[in-house]
């Protein structure tokens, strides 16, 4: 006999096969998943260069001690599905948390990042989304923004202020994604 061959990671080894051969992952009967899969891998595979790499696991070290974005306010609405307030019968999908905070409240960057999109979507009136290595902070329902995409920003930094609805609500939405999974925002602030 030969040498012995050095063992492989096993996730590395069915990772690789799963490339190769469809019928090596287990969950390839589950075609979106599979998919899905293949995606992430793609996705980690373009974002995750040394900087990036640094960045994403900062952020990840600081699950549960990030910086609220805005100094004061309470959450108004959690993560997840929920009952709609006034229409029976109707769930709403929260993707993020909603904070109710004070009237031209200053919205913060809750981490190091890149402002990677700066966006008007109906309802969320402003969006800005920022980079940490593969994980990604939005910030909607603002009224201003004063940053620009492409920008660095630090921890705390403001980038801009809240809007507030026509029935006087002051209230940002913050969401937290890693890759294209969407996470509970709660697990990531710290206590207030």
């Amino acid at each position: 006999g030969g040498p012995a061959r050095p063992r492989r990671d096993p996730e590395t080894a069915s990772a690789a096969a799963a490339d190769d051969d469809p019928t090596a992952a287990p969950e390839s009967d589950a075609p979106e998943t599979a998919a899905e899969k293949a995606a992430d891998r793609r996705a980690v595979r373009i974002a995750l260069t040394p900087e990036t790499a640094l960045a994403s696991s900062s952020f990840s070290g600081n699950r549960g001690r990030l910086p609220w974005p805005v100094s004061r306010g309470f959450i108004s609405q959690h993560f997840g599905r929920h009952p709609h307030p006034v229409l029976k019968n109707v769930t709403v999908e929260n993707r993020g948390i909603d904070i109710q905070t004070g009237e031209g409240e200053a919205v913060r960057s809750c981490f190091d990042g890149k402002v990677l999109t700066i966006a008007n979507i109906a309802g969320m009136n402003t969006i800005v989304m920022i980079q940490h290595g593969d994980f990604f902070t939005v910030y909607a329902k603002l009224r201003s923004v004063s940053v620009h995409e492409g920008q660095r920003v630090s921890a705390r930094e403001v980038i801009g202020t809240v809007a507030t609805s026509a029935e006087g609500t002051s209230e940002v939405q913050f969401q937290v994604w890693h890759n294209s999974a969407n996470l509970n925002p709660e697990n990531w602030l710290g206590r207030k």
